[in-house]
């Protein structure tokens, strides 16, 4: 073989890994949460804006529970293994003779071999576990593809030269790749880590700029929402009203849903929230043009509704989001698993499940939120007015409701 002929090929295999490092580098920053606007507009690409979060705040995210790690993101796995490529093509590029190129050659083709398998695996929990695309996974396997694909061209055209043994290959290049695939990892763990603790200190750091923003929010006009029919949690005459529009697949919204359960406590007596349905889901949600697989967010909404018509509101929208977290499809035999562990009554709930009376509350929410401009979720109200889409700060809203009970 003609290195200097393969040369191109050799550096298209670099730059995919390279692209590879970058994407899974993006992914690991979404699991720790500061991934930022590059990548909520790539996980735009395919599926829903929060589905690369969905993926991230899911129980598959990540090994959980490691002595002296604790929980491992799956994309640091993935970083790991593009950085080692990406050292692999460099070697190759270096390589000093035909010998020195088969086995880099070698090498790399079984490591991209593994590292398709794995994402094949990884992409059936996404689509038929978690239930959505993250386009950033999908953009890594297709950076797997093509450097399996590279590989390949170039040990075809190796095929002449003399064959070396595998086992003895690994045992004498394993410790560089190892070492390649540990430092990778090792950044990615500590920038990870290093990014999360920025963002909390800047909101632990930022009551200088609360006032300024409880300034606008007061400043906001004061809308006229109907609460009629909807959950409640909290003390019914609470002076403070936070409404929160959500969908059951929503990652941000799983994650408000502790924001709140925490404003609940820390607030006794003083915050109730109204909870309201917005499922992005064209199945139900008009307003929503793509349909989520079985219905999952339509049928998540109607448990919940019908949990409440039961006085069980929590009990199943606490058990739906658990549910999310751990990557189950909410379907109806989920949900009926769901009321009768909760000892709701089941033919109630049955029929509650078909009922008109249901879907009618859920089309009142979905015209309200239709009014009210919401195009996606969570979007939450706090005494008639709005609080910038997302996730909230929960700093942030802490200073604001203190701010609202002491002026009541």
């Amino acid at each position: 073989m003609d290195l200097k002929n393969s040369n191109k090929l050799v550096l298209g295999g670099l730059g995919a890994a390279v692209i590879g490092v970058f994407l899974s580098f993006l992914l690991v920053l979404e699991y720790f949460g500061s991934a930022g606007a590059l990548g909520q507009g790539l996980c735009s690409v395919v599926g829903s804006g929060d589905s690369c979060h969905q993926v991230a705040s899911s129980s598959y995210s990540a090994i959980r529970n490691l002595p002296f790690l604790g929980d491992i993101p799956i994309a640091l796995f993935g970083l790991g293994f593009y950085g080692s490529m990406a050292f692999g093509y460099f070697r190759l590029n270096q390589a000093k003779d035909e010998a020195e190129a088969k086995s880099t050659v070698d090498l790399l083709f079984i490591f991209a071999c593994l590292a398709l398998a794995i994402d094949f695996v990884l992409l059936i929990i996404s689509v038929g576990v978690i239930g959505t695309i993250c386009s950033m996974c999908v953009m890594t396997y297709l950076v797997s593809i093509a450097l399996l694909g590279i590989a390949y061209l170039l040990k075809k055209k190796m095929s002449t030269v003399e064959k070396v043994d595998i086992v003895t290959n690994l045992k004498k290049n394993i410790l560089n790749y190892a070492i390649a695939f540990l430092a990778f990892f090792s950044l990615g763990q500590a920038i990870g880590k290093s990014t999360s603790n920025q963002m909390n200190l800047g909101s632990e750091n930022g009551s200088g700029s609360f006032q300024t923003k409880i300034t606008a929010f007061e400043a906001k006009p004061s809308l006229n929402l109907d609460l009629k029919g909807s959950a409640i949690a909290g003390n019914p005459d609470a002076p403070i009203v936070i409404v929160k529009y959500a969908d059951f697949n929503c990652g941000h919204c799983m994650h408000t849903s502790h924001v709140l359960n925490d404003m609940i406590r820390e607030f006794d007596g003083l915050v109730k929230v109204v909870y309201m349905n917005f499922p992005l889901d064209g199945n139900c949600n008009r307003l929503v043009q793509g349909q989520r697989p079985g219905a999952s967010s339509c049928i998540a909404a109607t448990a919940a509704l019908c949990g409440d018509r039961q006085g069980k509101f929590k009990t199943i929208y606490d058990g739906l989001y658990k549910d999310t977290e751990n990557g189950v499809m909410h379907s109806p035999s989920t949900v009926l698993n769901l009321a009768s562990k909760s000892s709701l009554n089941m033919n109630e709930f049955k029929a509650c499940m078909g009922s008109g009376v249901t879907t009618a509350q859920l089309n009142k929410e979905i015209d309200q939120a239709e009014k009210l401009n919401i195009q996606s979720t969570p979007s939450l109200f706090i005494n008639n007015k709005a609080l910038d889409p997302g996730s909230p700060d929960e700093d942030y809203l802490r200073a604001l409701l203190k701010y609202l009970v002491n002026k009541a």
